[in-house]
């Protein structure tokens, strides 16, 4: 059986790379195990320029790295992990192979159903509380989050404007942690 850790980064937006990856480093010494490489402003050749960078980087830190794109892509980049999306969740028609861990972003009870189907190892629940990234998503709080993850077997980091104080709360309606890009890119 596979274990989680607390918290899942989910990289920003890399508009400036020196300062990118210079806090990529940083948090990658801070002792972050899991991390998704996420930029979706960057042009494909862009983006696999970054993501062999972050994949280096990730693997000489001992950081399992998730690369959110295309399963074609990850594949050719040399991926261990993929996140796919809500479109590419339902994309999917059977379990992807070549992975050690596939995540995925869900929403809705549909989400997480599709997400068993393909046998993802884990997904990210949300947005629970108002998230800056997000704006104009309603949040869906503590409950609904609660009823959504008692509705699957799979592992779930909550997703949406947390803090790593949120942890606790998190962890109590059965998540394995949280997942963020601000409050977890910030040292």
């Amino acid at each position: 059986m596979k274990t989680f850790p607390p918290y899942y980064l989910i990289t920003p937006e890399p508009t400036d790379p020196t300062r990118f990856f210079q806090s990529l480093s940083h948090v990658l010494a801070s002792g972050i195990r899991l991390i998704q490489f996420r930029a979706k402003s960057l042009s494909d050749e862009i983006y696999q320029d970054y993501a062999r960078q972050v994949l280096d980087l990730c693997q000489e830190a001992g950081v399992i790295c998730l690369l959110n794109c295309a399963p074609t892509v990850a594949r050719q980049l040399g991926s261990q992990g993929i996140h796919l999306n809500s479109s590419r969740l339902h994309e999917q028609q059977k379990p992807l192979q070549g992975f050690t861990q596939v995540s995925a972003a869900c929403h809705t009870i549909a989400d997480l159903q599709q997400a068993a189907r393909i046998q993802t190892d884990f997904v990210v629940l949300g947005p629970v509380l108002v998230t800056a990234s997000h704006p104009d998503t309603l949040p869906m709080g503590w409950a609904t989050f609660t009823q959504l993850i008692q509705q699957t077997h799979c592992p779930v980091y909550a997703l949406g404007g947390l803090q790593k104080t949120d942890l606790t709360t998190a962890q109590q309606a059965g998540a394995v942690g949280i997942a963020a890009i601000r409050s977890l890119w910030q040292l």
